[in-house]
């Protein structure tokens, strides 16, 4: 309870529902299937070796006005995709995010293993650039129907597929508050709220756009 109050201190909602056992509606959650009970994997309960995986790839979301999101996702030999690692990046030159990003994939070899691909916004112009300039070739564009990438990710989390460090706590919050806007009379279609969704657009990136790759082979 103690280490469920810290990781749900800023999500009331969370906090209400896993903790104090009050029941709470998902509301126009866009991933209501996600249960932290299952989906969040305790930091303290495993060692990463990110050499035993299947292999592992970068997903970001470069941010303007918003934040630049990275995300470190790694695919078990099993099938299931877990993701160990986020960085928030506020303001911040795309040299310095390259640095980020350079850092990662020099862990990871470190560790035995290799950044198979950064998966990239394609939008992302400037950071690709830069990427370029420092000999990181290896990034691909992002696949970005928003609708398929919510239903691959939706199922993902539905089969149990899809797993998150604690420590990501940014994207953990996120996937709470990432939630569709309220329908009308003009407009029956389901659209996400644009706010604070960083962290779900890079998890998006890399897990519809791996599996898309997957699936194309």
């Amino acid at each position: 309870y103690d280490r469920l109050r810290k990781l749900y201190a800023n999500n009331p909602a969370f906090m209400a529902r896993y903790v104090l056992g009050e029941w709470m509606s998902s509301g126009k959650m866009v991933y209501p299937m996600f249960n932290p009970k299952i989906h969040i994997i305790n930091s303290n309960d495993i060692e990463v070796d990110y050499s035993k995986f299947k292999y592992n790839f970068i997903a970001v979301d470069l941010g303007s006005d918003h934040p630049t999101a990275i995300l470190l996702i790694s695919k078990a030999w099993s099938g299931e995709y877990i993701i160990s690692w986020e960085c928030k990046l506020e303001r911040t030159a795309v040299s310095t995010i390259v640095q980020y990003i350079g850092n990662v994939m020099n862990m990871l070899i470190k560790s035995g293993s290799y950044c198979k691909y950064i998966i990239l916004d394609p939008a992302a112009a400037t950071l690709k650039d830069e990427l370029n300039k420092n000999d990181i070739n290896c990034w691909i564009n992002a696949m970005n129907n928003h609708e398929q990438g919510i239903t691959c990710v939706r199922n993902m989390f539905a089969l149990n597929k899809l797993y998150i460090l604690d420590k990501c706590e940014n994207l953990i919050n996120e996937i709470y508050s990432y939630s569709f806007k309220e329908s009308n009379e003009n407009n029956n279609k389901d659209e996400v709220v644009k706010v604070g969704d960083d962290f779900c657009d890079a998890m998006r990136y890399g897990v519809y756009t791996n599996e898309s790759l997957e699936v194309d082979k």
